[in-house]
């Protein structure tokens, strides 16, 4: 199994050395070409995962209202074939496409994208001139082509598992509770603009911070891997202190830089969690008193808090 997934994707095939195009959308677009049918299958197969996890909350929300309807001697003689597809659902093809979605993203296309993004970017680096290498670090070089993989990797694999998974989720959700009570949808649509007006204000000043942080990174290795490169040089002509403030001045900046990008990240996510506990407690207390007031069953309330906070946990 693990053979079939990983010869799915072969990132070091031959390709034209090219130089990678400037803007972010036109390089990912250009790394991930090759892999646009794996990506497809992925797309495809994450949707039917999340469906999957949806039908959970769905029949537990079920079963509470056939559990408070039908005596328990008939429970399952009336709801025995339902059962069996719940079943079905649960045992089968939850596995499944847990498995195919886990398989086909962590060893066909993260490994394989990875190196390929690695490889290309070796190449199109090895090619410079002499001056290029000249002018910079090598260390600060070899983070960079080292770096552009995992980097493009994490942001496809978020844009997939993330936030396609929480629209599916979304979608689903305001569907269903269309199907409750449309009182229901208010606090989830309310919720989703104020996610995305908080995605919209505090998204970029994050990757303004994560870039300065990785150009520091870059740096950072660039001085350390300089110092041990040339050990021999500055063992005969330097002063040790001389190169350790070298260092230092790395070390001050990427520090800064992290604690900066930490402070932005933490201020994002403080923002989404109090939203997401307006959203828990809306929900909660809408769907307790239109129960009350017999428009919903029990299982209406526990399908709607628990997508609400299976919502809140992937909203991150």
């Amino acid at each position: 199994m693990f053979d079939w997934f990983a010869r799915l994707y072969d990132p070091l095939v031959p390709a034209p050395v090219t130089r990678p195009p400037d803007r972010i959308l036109a390089f990912a677009r250009h790394f991930l070409a090759p892999a646009k049918g794996l990506l497809a299958a992925i797309v495809v197969v994450s949707f039917l995962s999340a469906v999957a996890e949806m039908a959970l909350l769905v029949f537990l929300g079920i079963i509470v209202d056939w559990a408070t309807v039908t005596p328990p001697a008939q429970f399952f003689a009336t709801h025995g074939w339902a059962l069996v597809g719940m079943g079905f659902v649960v045992l089968i093809v939850r596995p499944v496409t847990t498995l195919l979605s886990r398989g086909l993203t962590s060893i066909a296309f993260v490994p394989g994208l990875t190196a390929l993004v690695r490889w290309r970017s070796y190449r199109y680096v090895l090619r410079q001139s002499l001056t290029f290498f000249q002018n910079d670090f090598a260390g600060r070089v070899a983070q960079k082509v080292l770096q552009s993989g995992p980097a493009l990797r994490e942001s496809v694999v978020n844009i997939i598992e993330g936030i396609f998974t929480l629209v599916v989720y979304l979608t689903g959700t305001i569907a269903l509770f269309a199907g409750l009570d449309p009182w229901l949808i208010v606090p989830v649509v309310l919720w989703g603009i104020a996610y995305v007006v908080t995605i919209y204000w505090m998204v970029p000043p994050v990757r303004a911070k994560s870039e300065a942080a990785a150009e520091a990174n870059s740096g950072l290795s660039g001085r350390v891997v300089d110092s041990y490169t040339n050990i021999q040089a500055v063992k005969l002509f330097a002063h040790a202190e001389r190169e350790e403030d070298f260092a230092k001045e790395g070390f001050v900046r990427q520090i800064a830089s992290f604690r900066d990008l930490a402070w932005t990240i933490m201020k994002m996510m403080v923002s989404l969690n109090v939203i997401n506990s307006l959203l828990i407690f809306a929900t909660a207390a809408l769907s307790v008193w239109l129960w009350s007031i017999g428009d919903i069953s029990v299982g209406a309330i526990a399908m709607a808090n628990a997508l609400v906070i299976r919502l809140n946990q992937m909203s991150g």
